[in-house]
């Protein structure tokens, strides 16, 4: 094989600008339609207002105790409390400092993403297969099937983190005509510390970068131009060496944390190396290792050591483990709207690329082709059915969101001016919607009260609104909406909350109940009518 200067995939695209175009109207008309729901549904029940809010506030060191403020700004929690994701932190900042609070403008944020992730997959695949065709199948499917259902809402870190992870894929291609690490190399290098800045567990991805390096650089290449021992060390080292720092970082967050919950897993008070080895067997960071990372792993190592990297038995086993992993993927959670694909698509996009090259030695390159060619399609056809879910979803979506409204303006209407309403939830989810509705379509003085029942740190954060109910007495309240299982909890609050008092009326949402003192009878415009006099718990 010639190694030419310039890329096949760029070179194609340099000679034939309608190849070009063609991609981008295919990627234009899929992102589109499959960011339908997003786009045009502009609430969730669960709502944008309290998302973007929570992604722009204040860095995790707020949340700690006053002598403990160590953490500087940078280290802002992210879309989590406790997460190390500064690269969410700045541009979520920026994105509300440009478009404040529109969602509309934070759900196109997420559609740039996903065109500049389709362009850096194609160019690296058509490289990598020689193909416009399959290059473009497999960049759409990359981005559309495993992440479908979680790139409807604002942008979270997976999604800038799959541009850096794509721009990696891309200069890692091109550098592959250097047998030695050049600036294309190092790029790739901070495009992949830009996509763990994104989200820790890309750095799963580590393995799977390091041996398409290695194969890239020594595929049908003259002995002069393989790459040396020497080389390959330095650009593991370096790819280890980001990945203890980054580590090292998370392991940081944990200790200053103090006990606080991080991401809903980390309940860490007295944090030391072994405790932070034990809370990642129990998250799923050592599952996913152990399902993929050792026996990967573990091959790439004995097929180095015995230099049978060429050996066709050995690609046949990564083919088989692969398809042994992903083919159910698809057939769990394929009809039900994509993958749960936010959590493992560092490791998909992982088994895609040692599955390409996989497939490129197992066959002929023209059967690669083929066979690449009729997988792709099959996975469109996927990707059509999730799309028509989830633009079903959106329709869905749009009745809930109306009847909800419906419902507090019907709430509000019957509270009198410097009333009292207070919003009961486990969860913040809820109550930041349900408080966030108060404010848009309540008066100017009803008073909105959050009690939170499961006393996470999130408890009041974000809304200045927050009160204690403790403080109010059973006739100062006028209002009560709580979350299931809520109920129980603010049943047991005997001194200000009495059956007696309060009538219960059940809404359109199964977890989601309203109370409402002195009043007999209310109709809602979603259809249902309840007499809140004889309605029961």
């Amino acid at each position: 094989m010639q190694i030419e200067n310039i890329p096949p995939g760029l070179s194609k695209l340099r000679n034939n600008n309608s190849a070009f175009w063609i991609m981008l109207v295919i990627a234009l008309a899929t992102t589109f339609f499959s960011y339908h729901p997003g786009l045009f549904t502009k609430f969730e029940l669960y709502d944008d207002h309290h998302r973007i809010r929570m992604a722009t506030d204040g860095p995790v060191h707020d949340q700690i105790p006053e002598g403990e403020k160590l953490i500087p700004s940078l280290l802002g929690r992210g879309d989590y409390p406790g997460r190390f994701t500064p690269l969410i932190t700045s541009t979520n900042h920026f994105f509300a400092y440009s478009f404040g609070l529109n969602p509309f403008l934070w759900h196109i944020v997420p559609l740039i993403y996903a065109l500049a992730t389709v362009i850096f997959l194609f160019l690296a695949a058509s490289r990598f297969f020689r193909s416009f065709w399959v290059g473009g199948m497999l960049a759409i499917w990359i981005l559309q099937v495993p992440d479908l259902e979680t790139w409807v809402y604002i942008a979270r870190g997976e999604h800038i983190g799959m541009v850096f992870l794509s721009a990696c894929l891309f200069f890692n291609v091109y550098a592959s005509h250097k047998p030695y690490i050049g600036k294309w190399d190092l790029a790739g290098l901070v495009c992949f510390a830009g996509a763990s800045l994104c989200k820790e567990s890309f750095l799963l991805l580590a393995p799977a970068l390091l041996y398409m390096i290695w194969y890239l650089k020594n595929e049908s290449s003259p002995s002069s131009h393989r790459m040396s021992f020497k080389s390959l060390s330095i650009i593991i080292f370096l790819y280890a060496l980001w990945s203890i720092l980054l580590l090292s970082m998370i392991f940081l967050m944990l200790i200053f944390s103090k006990g606080k919950v991080v991401d809903g897993g980390f309940f860490l008070k007295n944090t030391t190396i072994i405790d932070f080895v034990k809370q990642l067997c129990i998250l799923s960071y050592i599952p996913k290792l152990s399902l993929w990372f050792i026996p990967i792993m573990g091959f790439v190592l004995w097929s180095v050591k015995n230099k049978s990297y060429k050996n066709l038995y050995a690609y046949r086993y990564i083919a088989i483990f692969i398809f042994l992993w992903v083919a159910p993927q698809i057939v769990l959670y394929g009809a039900r709207g994509g993958f749960r694909g936010r959590y493992w698509l560092p490791m998909i996009v992982g088994f895609c690329l040692l599955n390409a090259i996989a497939l490129k030695k197992l066959m002929k390159e023209n059967s690669a082709r083929n066979i690449c060619v009729i997988v792709w399609l099959l996975v469109a056809l996927l990707t059509i059915r999730c799309v028509q879910i989830n633009w079903s979803q959106s329709v869905n979506f749009k009745s809930r969101t109306h009847a909800f409204e419906n419902m507090i303006k019907d709430v509000v209407s019957h509270v009198p001016d410097n009333g009292n309403i207070v919003v009961v939830a486990n969860s913040a989810d809820p109550a930041y919607a349900v408080v966030h509705r108060l404010g848009v379509f309540g008066k100017p003085h009803v008073n909105a009260y959050l009690y939170q029942t499961d006393g996470a740190i999130t408890d009041g954060f974000c809304f200045p609104e927050k009160g204690d109910p403790d403080v109010l007495t059973p006739e100062e309240i006028d209002a009560v909406i709580y979350f299931k299982p809520g109920y129980r909890d603010i049943a047991q609050r005997q001194r200000w909350y009495k059956r007696e008092r309060f009538s219960l009326h059940k809404s359109i949402e199964k977890e989601i109940y309203l109370s409402l003192r002195k009043l007999s009878l209310v109709s809602f415009d979603y259809g249902y009518e309840y007499d809140l006099s004889t309605s029961a718990h």
